[in-house]
């Protein structure tokens, strides 16, 4: 028997799933979907399948309209059989597929970069000419609690600071990228799935030790879950207190005088402005410019450096950052800009 289509025709816990993913982003996140336009990421896993669902049974409440993307990455003999399972998925629930095939093998001795990366940056490419040309106004992927665990050890791996380091966020206004299972056990997407009587498709390069990710999600994670069989619980609490540290850091900076010339894609900030606030706060904002100028991660001991600079008002001094970023400390201001 194939799964309802209607939300009051599921089962009560599968109802109450839906129902929960729908708080979390009207009420947690803040968002008001209505009238909006969303692409779905499909591969035809379980985490995916059980979003696409999810948002099927919803969408009639929240007055959205659904259509979803799939990537072939050119990289699996299965990958066929994924892509026509998304064709007749979709089919089923009366929603219109894209689909692209890529190279990601070339891409990557193209690029330089790694088969993973190399296969994101295609991917997320792909998704985002696909909301230009359908006039989607939302990505919406199936990240979930487990992935946010995963993201968090990951970048504690790498040296991240705070917020960050409490993991990706449920939703990116700069990327049109929404997260709406972002707090849900993964555990809890299969259940769910099982519940309706839908399948799913298996990846078996998700088990793959090459990549960082499956060696944290196989070896590292088991880990923290076996020292603290709540560790999921306690990493969806950080990443709320993450959340409410960047709105609260969000809603200081408007305060400050900061002007942006976008013709010389600069900042500037006023130096006094700056050396009234504690040092701690004024690493964040040099931070949160450089971030805003181009990409390019910032180097905490530049950060230091900076800071140092400011502090003494020594005026004339430069500090370079990684991406062709610099900070100049003139006598009373201090400006951000990008070097080309």
């Amino acid at each position: 028997m194939p799964p309802p289509l209607r939300l009051q025709d599921l089962p009560p816990k599968a109802a109450r799933f839906c129902l929960r993913v729908e708080r979390f982003v009207r009420k947690d996140l803040g968002l008001d979907l209505n009238g909006k336009r969303l692409l779905v990421a499909l591969s035809g896993g379980a985490d995916s399948t059980a979003l696409l669902y999810c948002l099927r049974y919803l969408a009639p409440r929240m007055r959205v309209d659904l259509l979803a993307a799939h990537v072939d990455h050119g990289l699996r003999p299965e990958a066929g059989q994924d892509a026509a399972f998304c064709r007749e998925l979709c089919a089923a629930l009366g929603m219109p597929l894209h689909e692209a095939q890529l190279d990601v093998s070339g891409l990557a001795k193209q690029s330089g970069t790694g088969i993973e990366e190399a296969g994101r940056q295609a991917r997320y490419d792909f998704f985002q000419t696909v909301l230009a040309e359908q006039n989607a106004d939302l990505l919406l992927t199936a990240h979930h609690l487990n992935d946010l665990a995963e993201d968090a050890i990951m970048r504690l791996i790498r040296g991240a600071g705070w917020p960050e380091l409490a993991g990706m966020p449920a939703y990116d206004p700069q990327r049109n990228l929404l997260r709406p299972l972002l707090l849900t056990p993964g555990t809890n997407l299969r259940e769910f799935l099982t519940m309706i009587g839908a399948t799913w498709r298996e990846d078996q390069s998700n088990t793959d030790p090459a990549f960082l990710r499956n060696r944290v999600r196989q070896d590292i994670l088991p880990l923290f879950l076996r020292e603290n069989p709540n560790f999921l619980e306690s990493m969806a609490r950080l990443w709320r207190i993450a959340e409410l540290d960047r709105q609260f850091f969000l809603e200081f900076k408007t305060k400050l005088d900061i002007h942006y010339e976008a013709g010389r894609n600069q900042f500037s900030v006023p130096l006094d402005a700056l050396l009234a606030l504690h040092s701690a706060m004024r690493l964040r904002i040099y931070k949160a410019l450089l971030d805003g100028l181009a990409p390019g991660q910032v180097l905490w001991k530049n950060l230091l450096r900076l800071d140092e600079a400011v502090h003494a008002r020594r005026s004339g001094s430069r500090v370079q950052f990684p991406g062709g970023k610099q900070a100049c400390l003139e006598r009373s201001v201090l400006r951000f800009c990008a070097v080309s």
